[in-house]
């Protein structure tokens, strides 16, 4: 079946796959290395014994996963929708940079999680059993969990304020809204990837399917965020991770951004 009776899912997706890679064979094998390298190092770290390490290794696993689910979609042609994951990737580093910093991240954490939830509880039992859809006990154990004298603090965790603490305020200003305003809000930015448009700037159409124009900046995204988390990983979890190994990872990543930066010949 054809993309226009499928969409994605249609088979014929494939040969959009092999033609992108075909395209971009050095991006895609830098960002395959990485990802080869961080599944390794996940699944060769043991659970440790502290809570703010049992964290840190939580969010590697959760980043390492939206770093491969970014990919999938690159490699398929899903520019906005992959550099929507890569700015969950970018905010889930951004965690892990913080964790490294505040041995006692994982309270922070639990305090955005009671946050958020009483968000949610606050509304369902004001509305009652009648408007919620609850049952009256369940309207009672949330009151009795709102009331409760020795949960955590709520709290905010907002990663703005995470990446100026890191000195990263830059990233943010640059990465994390670049990718909120051309990928993961509805924007003009985003919403502009649909038009087909005249040289007047007149819509004729809208345009829809697999777009390989956005494949080696998305990439170089990507790897850019992986490069910080395999750093953070290296100086707390990443003991068996081979620093030569990053290295000419890091040499190859220098080589190619150099080369998609140099001007095009006259």
């Amino acid at each position: 079946m054809s993309l226009k009776d499928e969409g994605f899912f249609s088979p014929t997706i494939a040969s959009w796959v092999a033609r992108n890679r075909v395209e971009n064979p050095e991006w895609f094998a830098l960002a395959d290395d990485l990802r080869q390298l961080s599944q390794n190092l996940l699944l060769a770290i043991d659970p440790p014994d502290d809570r703010n390490s049992i964290t840190m290794l939580l969010i590697f696993a959760r980043a390492v996963t939206s770093y491969q689910s970014s990919l999938l979609l690159i490699e398929r042609g899903l520019p906005a929708d992959a550099r929507t994951i890569a700015r969950s990737f970018l905010e889930t580093t951004m965690h892990y940079g913080a964790a490294t910093k505040d041995s006692v991240f994982y309270e922070r954490l639990l305090a955005a999680d009671r946050r958020h939830k009483q968000n949610i509880a606050d509304p369902l039992v004001k509305m009652g059993a009648e408007k919620s859809g609850l049952e009256p006990g369940q309207i009672e154990a949330l009151e009795e969990w709102l009331a409760d004298p020795d949960a955590p603090k709520p709290g905010k965790l907002p990663i703005e304020q995470l990446m100026e603490g890191m000195e990263l305020g830059d990233i943010y200003d640059t990465y994390f809204r670049g990718l909120s305003g051309d990928s993961a809000h509805t924007t003009v930015l985003s919403l502009g990837r649909h038009a087909v448009a005249d040289p007047d700037g007149v819509m004729t159409g809208t345009k829809w399917g697999p777009d390989l124009s956005e494949t080696e900046n998305t990439l170089m995204t990507v790897c850019s965020v992986m490069f910080y988390l395999l750093h953070w990983v290296q100086q707390t979890l990443g003991k068996a991770i081979q620093a030569d190994e990053i290295e000419a990872f890091w040499t190859e990543y220098k080589r190619l951004v150099e080369k998609a930066n140099r001007p095009a010949p006259a």
